[in-house]
């Protein structure tokens, strides 16, 4: 099995993050079970004998950011002054020796995942899921509202629910890319002209309910 060239730490919080966590006075705990589990992160191989202290003199600023992330998304809230010590107060680590992948076949990471996804919406009649070739059916446009609220999915997949339990998959473009320029801001593949009548229609109200979702959210 194949043998990945990472060295692994395992990250639980201790009291002073929880009592951090607790004082954002957003109304909400933090959960017990969140602080009891623990989280892999991976940081370089070495070829040497890899020690603890070596590896989180490495990535420990790394890790501390992640996990303040993880409860705050506002850096104005973190400690202003973190430093190794205040890290090993707040967490405790253990090493993980050898990192072993068991299904090497299987994506690793969402750059994996979204690609596979892009392959897949791109290969597909977004209505039907017919099987597509390359020059096979017909590209149903949208263009946004606000291509700002979508930034983080720019070449990348999103999934519309369209009603019925039914949701289709259409790739948001680069915002310097030729479609975009040309107004496609979002690209569904049709199969037919009756598919690509359906998606005509039920993709820009699916698109304007998504968009003022992610306006709410943003606002709240």
């Amino acid at each position: 099995m194949p043998f990945l060239f990472r060295t692994g730490v395992l990250i639980s919080r201790k009291q002073p993050f929880i009592a951090w966590a607790n004082g954002l006075q957003d109304g909400f705990d933090f959960p017990p079970e969140l602080a009891r589990k623990r989280d892999m992160y991976l940081g370089p191989h070495s070829e040497l004998q890899q020690t603890l202290e070596a590896l989180l003199d490495q990535i420990w600023n790394d890790i501390f950011d992640e996990e303040l992330f993880g409860w705050s998304t506002e850096e104005s809230q973190w400690p202003a002054e973190r430093t190794r010590k205040m890290f090993d107060e707040w967490f405790d680590a253990e090493l993980v020796d050898s990192i072993i992948d068991l299904v090497p076949d299987d994506p690793l990471t969402e750059d994996d995942m979204d690609l596979l996804d892009l392959d897949d919406a791109m290969s597909h009649c977004a209505w039907c899921e017919r099987e597509l070739e390359v020059d096979d059916g017909r590209m149903v446009t949208c263009k946004l509202s606000n291509r700002d609220l979508f930034e983080h999915r720019e070449g990348r997949i999103i999934l519309l629910a369209v009603g019925s339990g039914r949701s289709v998959a259409g790739l948001v473009t680069p915002r310097d890319s030729e479609p975009a320029r040309e107004n496609a801001d979002v690209i569904f593949r049709a199969c037919s002209r009756a598919c690509e009548k359906r998606l005509s229609t039920k993709v820009p109200t699916a698109l304007q309910a998504l968009e003022a979702h992610l306006v709410k959210a943003a606002n709240s």
